[in-house]
């Protein structure tokens, strides 16, 4: 339906590689995604957030199944409980949100 982008490019070092990209799409169905990532960033944003009409989950890290894979061991991957997602319902309750091996 819609869409909207900006990138900034300020690595002179590194031509075509962006410091900052902010994607926004509205789809068909009324809804809104935004991707936002940023390669200068001092301070880390969660990896998802995402808001809805029961609640919002959020949830910091990386996959660590990837390095585990790259190792050759992909049931090794442990994920931080630093890092496990959390969902605050609208009637404040929270939940969290655990690793999923296998999904």
């Amino acid at each position: 339906r819609a869409s909207f982008a900006r990138m900034h490019f300020e690595y002179p070092d590194c031509p075509g590689m962006d410091s900052h990209a902010l994607e926004i799409v509205q789809f068909e169905n009324g809804c809104t995604g935004i991707v936002d990532t940023a390669t200068m960033a001092v301070v880390s944003k969660p990896r998802f957030y995402v808001v809805g009409e029961m609640g919002t989950f959020c949830k910091f890290g990386f996959d660590p199944q990837e390095d585990a894979m790259f190792a050759g061991n992909i049931d090794a991957a442990v994920e931080s409980k630093d890092e496990y997602g959390k969902i605050v319902y609208q009637d404040g309750k929270t939940e969290i949100v655990t690793d999923n091996k296998g999904t």
